[in-house]
Formats: structure tokens, sequence, C-alpha cells
């Protein structure tokens, strides 16, 4: 081939050309020096009509030599009989000479073989060289150097022989420096595998193609390919430096263990993994034992299958300076999804991880846990964990997630540090069933290094097996980690642990700043557990039922006083309702229209304080017949004993307890030493809404209530009242709505606790049962009247000669009277009219002005009330008969007038 050429080389081999005397198809040259800067070597290969089989082939020089540009290398294998290849790699071949590319003089430099954060001296002053003078240090060592991009696509077919490092394909090759990209694209046609798969299918008499569904077909018959090299026998080996990125994009292939960056050597720069198709045992986005990686890694996932993990990190990589991103939005999952392996425990990443899953398939294993956020095995991650569950991913029953390390994780999985984070993320509307959800998994607590958890959980469809904060979170006995878990939605949650299975207890706690705070129920109207333990704070919103309920597991009715009063802090959101059947922890803080349903037994229920912002709202679980109860406020009555206050911090009493049953029937709270109360009761509840109005009772109540005990408790005035009868006192109050003469009753709606609802419109109103009754009144102002109360009793014209006048006055006798009692007085009228006479007509006189009274004539338009005998009425004003003088009859006659008083005004 190639040796000492000038420009690009472009080989083309078909049938049996272009192989060297050892058999191996090379595309550059055995070795020697190719100028071809900013070009490449550019290799074709199809070996699917050879008739001989498995050879292998090195995309660059066999032996040595220096490269002036890329490589690009399109590869389509034969079959396992037929132009099979048995190794392939882009760059240098396995006969290049290996050298030691570090400061250190041997193949493998000398690493800490135990604690990820020891370096040795070999190490620390390899990462303390700058990349340049890394990449200067390979250089002068290396016998193989690439100036360019190395590309190798396998378009399909026998790729290798199998499994072990002669059988590998490397993307850069087994030894050298690169200085560039490096990208391998396997099966971008048909699908690339193994000898082994390529007989097992002849054997089957099936395409070699086409894979079965079966699970470990990775394992038993793939290859192994790294998108960098090296070799996969010595882990950490230095002998291959790539400064640039490296990739592997996986569309079809059956593949052991795939690696986005190397098997060994050293990398200056990001790798990343994609995986679209096929089936592999494992998949890493970094290396399989890497000396040093500086700069990130990925992997991404969005089709193909995965038997036994899949890490954006690496299985033994020494260490990597960098952060590690895995995405997961397709593909079928059989084992583990981490940031990162770990078989070693000096495995190291020294910065941040993120694993995003958004789709894909997880079946269950038999791994305690399957999808975590930090370690799976081994090592240390020293930035912040980031562990999200989102979109439409699909999750087999059963499965195990933790935010950090998995289940039964030892001591050599560290994590974090005192000043990063470790959060995790479960929103999806996906069904699911039997999850088991971890904060951490570790039997140590003390080499989880961040003081921290933050976990949510959005899961409206998903039941779950258990959610807990942490396997172990005790230490020379106090709480190490804080731990903040917001469950905003849930179909059902068997158990929920704050923290771990060691009960608390008032000297842990004490003893202890972390705080393990539970927030349950923001976004789904209602939320069931089974058990909810260990915790410092709860708080509920929306609807929460469970069983129990134990600030400390262990709390029970004979040693709550002694060991767990202390701690543990309930609150209840506004609107909130909890039903539980066992509640015991510190204080239960109510705040507006809270509800608590519990059954009607003291020992159920273990409080050291009860704050509520109103009464708290009880409800009666399951109906009970009343027992006889002795109290401080009412003495002996019927009722139930509810819950149990030690400490007497807080006491339950009238003011802060209303109780009710299923039947509507309301309770009111009493006290008898530690016991709280619920006492049947008639409850009434009124408020006057307007700004006029009154109501009274019968009632008589003692001062401020006492002395005790009582036969009503009430708080009351015209205005608003609260009034409590328990039920044997047997007394029936009368409440009147009052009304005066400024105002009048309007209505009052009452609202009844066995659920009617009415409009009050009499005056009066008492209850009929033991409910709680909530009447809210109106009045209005009184409409008042205008009346005309008197007019005079007689207009006399007197005894007058017939023939000497034609205009006749008259004397007034009596008052007229007009009273105006409206609140808000306005005009009025009063109008006088005159029926017709044979003897004469009528008319009114004023201010010069005369007017018939055949028609209603106004002689007064005003406000408020009027009285008045017409004493001013003169020959010039009021009114007056003309009859002519011709008309003038003997005789006495009468006449008619009609008075009219009105508010309308013209």
């Amino acid at each position: 081939m190639a040796h000492g050429k000038t420009g690009p080389i472009n080989t083309t081999i078909n049938g049996t050309g272009g192989f060297s005397p050892t058999g191996i198809l090379i595309g550059g040259s055995q070795t020697g020096e190719i100028f071809g800067k900013n070009q490449a070597i550019t290799t074709a290969i199809d070996t699917r009509q050879f008739k001989a089989g498995e050879r292998s082939f090195v995309g660059g020089n066999q032996y040595s030599g220096v490269i002036h540009g890329g490589i690009e290398n399109l590869i389509y294998a034969g079959k396992a009989d037929h132009g099979s290849f048995k190794r392939i790699d882009g760059g240098a071949g396995m006969d290049v000479q290996k050298a030691s590319l570090t400061n250190s003089p041997d193949l493998v430099p000398e690493v800490h073989l135990t604690d990820p954060q020891k370096r040795t001296a070999e190490e620390l002053h390899y990462d303390q060289l700058t990349p340049v003078e890394r990449l200067a240090w390979a250089k002068d060592q290396t016998s193989f150097l690439v100036e360019g991009n190395v590309t190798t696509r396998l378009l399909g077919g026998c790729v290798s022989g199998g499994m072990g490092v002669e059988n590998n394909v490397s993307g850069a090759g087994y030894a050298g420096v690169i200085e560039s990209k490096i990208h391998l694209v396997l099966g971008e046609e048909t699908l690339v595998y193994s000898k082994r798969w390529g007989q097992i299918a002849q054997e089957r008499g099936i395409d070699p193609n086409c894979l079965p569904n079966e699970d470990n077909l990775g394992s038993n018959y793939g290859f192994s390919a790294a998108a960098g090299g090296g070799d996969s026998q010595n882990f950490w080996e230095n002998a291959l430096y790539i400064k640039g990125e490296t990739e592997m994009s996986i569309n079809q292939a059956l593949l052991s263990y795939a690696y986005g960056g190397s098997f060994s050597g050293m990398l200056e720069g990001n790798c990343r993994l994609r995986l679209s198709g096929g089936q592999s045992s494992g998949v890493c986005g970094a290396g399989g034992g890497f000396y040093r990686i500086y700069g990130d890694s990925m992997l991404e996932v969005t089709g193909g299958k995965v038997e036994r993990y899949a890490v954006a990190g690496s299985n033994q990589d020494r260490r990597m300076f960098g952060n590690a991103r895995t995405e997961i939005s397709g593909g079928t999952f059989l084992g583990l999804l981490a940031a990162s392996y770990g078989v070693r425990s000096n495995h190291m990443i020294d910065g941040n991880v993120e694993t995003i899953v958004s789709g894909g398939t997880f079946t269950k294993s038999n791994d305690a846990t399957q999808i975590m956020g930090g370690l799976a095995k081994n090592g240390m991650i020293s930035g912040n964990v980031s562990l999200k569950v989102t979109g439409e991913p699909k999750l087999a029953a059963g499965i195990g997630i933790s935010a950090a390390r998995p289940r039964n994780a030892s001591l050599l999985n560290r994590l974090g540090g005192t000043d990063k984070q470790i959060g995790f993320e479960l929103t999806t509307k996906e069904i699911f069933s039997e999850l088991e959800v971890l904060g951490d998994g570790g039997e140590n607590p003390t080499s989880l290094y961040t003081p921290k958890l933050n976990l949510e959980i959005n899961a409206p469809q998903g039941s779950f097996a258990l959610i807990q904060g942490m396997i172990k979170n005790g230490y020379t006995g106090k709480l190490t980690h804080d731990l903040a878990l917001d469950i905003q939605a849930a179909q059902g949650i068997k158990k929920l642990v704050g923290s771990d299975l060691t009960s608390f207890t008032n000297r842990l706690i004490a003893n202890s700043t972390a705080k393990i705070a539970l927030t349950i129920g923001g976004a789904q109207k209602e939320i069931s557990f089974e058990t909810i333990d260990n915790f410092t704070q709860l708080t509920i919103g929306n609807k929460v039922s469970a069983k129990s309920i134990l600030n400390g597991n262990g709390a029970a009715e004979d040693n709550f006083a002694q060991e767990y009063h202390r701690f543990g802090d309930l609150s209840l959101e506004e609107g909130a309702s909890l039903t539980v059947e066992k509640l015991k922890t510190g204080s239960l803080t109510a705040a507006k229209k809270t509800e608590l349903h519990s059954p009607a037994d003291a020992e159920n229920i273990f409080l050291r304080d009860l704050l509520s912002e109103e009464k708290l709202n009880w409800h009666l679980l399951r109906l009970k017949e009343q027992e006889i109860v002795e109290g401080n406020y009412f003495a002996e009555q019927k009722g139930y004993s509810v819950l149990t206050l030690v400490g007497a911090e807080s006491t339950l009493s009238p003011e802060n307890f209303i109780g009710y049953d299923e039947t509507g029937h309301v309770y009111t709270g009493d006290m008898n030493a530690s016991i709280g109360l619920a006492v049947a009761a008639t409850i009434i509840d009124y408020q006057v809404e307007s700004s006029l109005g009154e109501i009274t009772h019968d009632l008589s109540l003692r001062p401020n209530n006492h002395p005790l005990p009582l036969k009503v408790w009430g708080i009351a005035d015209r205005k608003k009242g609260k009034l409590i009868i328990p039920a044997e006192n047997k007394i029936t109050p009368i409440l009147r709505f009052i009304e005066t003469d400024q105002f009048s009753f309007k209505e009052a709606q009452l609202t009844v606790s066995n659920g009617e609802k009415n409009a009050l419109k009499e005056n009066t109103w008492q209850p009929t049962d033991h409910y709680h009754y909530q009447i809210q009144a109106d009045f209005q102002k009184a409409e008042g009247s205008l009346k005309l109360l008197s007019v005079p009793e007689q207009f006399d014209f007197g005894q007058q000669p017939i023939g000497k006048r034609s205009s006749f006055f008259p004397r007034v006798s009596g008052e007229l009277i007009v009273e105006d009692q409206r609140p808000e007085s306005a005009p009025w009228q009063l109008t006088l009219q005159a029926e017709s006479s044979e003897i004469g007509e009528l008319y009114f006189q004023e201010d010069g002005k005369i007017v018939s009274l055949e028609e209603a004539v106004p002689l007064f338009m005003q406000k408020g009330s009027l009285q008045t005998n017409f004493d001013d009425w003169d020959e010039t004003k009021g009114i007056f008969l003309s009859v002519p003088k011709e008309k003038q009859k003997r005789g006495e006659h009468t006449l008619t007038f009609h008075w009219t008083l009105s508010t309308k005004v013209e």
C-alpha cells in the first residue's frame, strides 16, 4: 500500500485485492508518512462478494507513521463465512507499537486502587499539565499520529470475530494519537454483527439481520465497540491519546459492550454514544477503562434494546473531569439505567450528572433498583445529581427507582459534596403499579456527602409500593441528611417513609439538625396511603387518606408521651381533608376550612399540641353508638372520646373543635384530663348580614362562659353569636329577628348540617334536632307611610240673599293633615276636585290665577308632613263658588269634594 505518499489516498477494494502481506486490509499504508493535509484517506470496502472470510481492517497505517489529514472508512461486510471481518480499526491497527503517552514510564500508570479522591503523584502531575502540554507529550512519544478527523461507517454485515480484544471494533484504533474528531457509525443499512451470531443464525436457519426477541443475544453473541479505541484488556492504559470529540452512532448492531469513548487511553474532549436500534449488553457514553477524560460524556437512546446497563459514564474509567448526561426517549431496558456503572471503587466523575427519561420501556429485572441518579456499583460522583422521569416512559410493575444510590449500595458508592444537590422528579401521566422510589439506597449515609435530597412526584395514574427517603439516615445518634419530599399526585401509595426504617424518637430529633419534610397533595384532589412514617414535618393539601400516620414508626399508646411527643409538625392547609385510622405526631396545625376524619377512639389519635386557625372540623369515620362522657365544660353528657392530648399544652373545647357524623348530627369539644371529647350538641351560628337589624335569643349565658360546668356555652350579641347546647340538656332556644320603626326583617338563610337549606320568613325560629345551624339574616329599612289623615269637615258658604252677589267664599271647618313617615322623604301632591253642581261652578284661585275644580287641581306640592286649617284663605286665595244672579235659587245646596294624596308630582 502507500508509503511516503503525498496527497489523498482513495482506495476501493473489491474481490480479493487490497491485502497487506499479513492478510490485513489497509486503507493507508503499512508504515511511513502520508502528506494529505486537510484531506483524507478514503477507503470504500464491500466484501459481500468475497469468497474467503475473516480479515482485519485498518483505516490508517498498520505499523507506524504520520497521517497529515483525516481518514474516512466506508465498509459493507459480507456474511460470517464469506467476506466477514475479524476486527476493524478506524486508525491504527494492533500491530502499531504501543508507547506511554503520559508522564508515566509504564503503559498502565500508577493509580490509587480504592479511593477515587486520592491520586498518586503520577496522576496529580498529569492532571496539572495543560491540554497543550499533554498533547505535546503524547506526540513526542507516539509512533502513530493522525492530524484529522477519523470517520468509520459500517453499513452492515459481519464485522467482528466475536468477543475478545482481537475482535473489537475501534473508531480511532488500537494506539497512537488522534488530533481531531472521531465518529463510528454502526449499521447504516443492515445489522452489523459478529461471526458467532452469524454462525448461530445459520444453524437456526434465520436471517442474521433480523434479531429474535431474546433477552441475552448481546451478552452471548455480541462484539464490543468503542468510538475511540485502545486495549480492552488493559484498562487505564495510556497508549492512545485523543485530542477531540468521540462519537458512536448505533443504528443496527448486535453488541456486547459499546462505548462512546475508548476501551483505554486519554481523551481531551467530549464523548457521546447514540443508540437508535439493535441490541447491546451494555452501553456507556464514556469509556470502558479510560485513564483520563477531560470533557463531558453523553448517552442518548431513542431505540434499540439494552440488556444489562445503560450509563452516560462508564464501567471502569479512572477519572473524568466533566459532566455526564443521559437522555432516554425510546428503547427497551432489561436492566439498569444509571449515571455511571463503576465496576471499581476508584472510578470517579469529577462533575455533575443528569439523567432524563422521557420515553422507553423498562421491564422488571432481578435488580433491586433499576433506575438511579448516581452510580450503579462503586466509585464517586463529586457534583450535583439529577434524575428526571417525565413524559411517556413505560414502567413495569415493581421497578425500583432511586434519586441517588441504589438499594443496598455499599460504602464504596459515594456521591456529592457539602455544597451539592441531589434532585429527583417523577412527572408523568402514564399508568404504572407497585413502583418503589428511594431518595437514597445506600447502607451507609456517611458516603453520601450531599446533605439534602429533594424529591418531587406528580404521577396521577401511578401507584407505589414504597416511597422512602433513605435506606439509612442515621449516624452517631442523629440524622445525617435533610430530605424534602413533595408528592403532588399519585393514584395510591402503600408505604411512605420519610427517612429510614429506624424509628424517630424525641432523643434522635433533639440531637439532629436535619429536617424530614413531607408535602402531600398539591396537584391532585385525593391521594390514599396505607402508612406514613418517620417525619419531622408533614404538610397536607387537598384530600389525603391513610390507615396510619406516625411521626416515628415505633410510636404507640403506651410510649408516645415518653418518646414521641416532642417532634412531628402536621399541617393541614386551607381546605385540606385528612382521613386517618391512627395518627400520632407532635402537633396538628389546621388552617381554615380543614377536616379531620377519624374513628371515635382516643387511643387512635395522639397529639401534643392542637393549633387551629378556625375550629378543627372533625368527622366521625364510622358510625358508632354514643357513650357517656364526663367533661370539664358540660359535665356528664353523651358523645365520644376522640383523641389524646399529652403534655398539657392543648385542650379540646367548644372554641377549637366541632364534629359531625354521617347523619349530620353535630358535636362540640370538651376535655377530661388528657382525653379530648366530642359532645353531642345543638350548635347555632347566627349573624346579621345587613347594616341594620338585630337577633336575640332567650338563653341565659354566663359571663365568659364561667364557672364550669355549663348548661349552655355561648358568645353572642345582637348582631352575631354562637350558641352551643349539649343534647342531654334538652334546651331549645328561640331566636327572634327584631324589627323597629327604622328597619324590618326581610329573610334569613338557614343552612343545616344534615344538608337542608331554607329561607326563613317568620320573625322567630327555633332548632328541631341536634344539628349545626348557620343563620344569615337580612334586614331592610322600614318603608314608612304617606297618609292623608284629615280633611276639612265642611266648606260652609253660609246663607246668602238672592240676587245680591255672584261669588261666594266659604268658612272652613276642620283641618287638613298629611303625615309623611317615609325614611327618605320625597315630594307629594294633594289635589282637590268638586263634582258638577246645578247651583253653580267651583273655582280655586291663587296668585291671581283662577282654575275650575271640575278637574283635579293641585293645592299642595311639597315634602314632609302638613297640618293646616286654611286660615290664610280669603277672597283672593282659596276656593269660591260662582253662581250667576239669574240662576240663584232658594234652598240648601250640597257640594261634593274629592281630595287626592299622591307621590306623583307633575
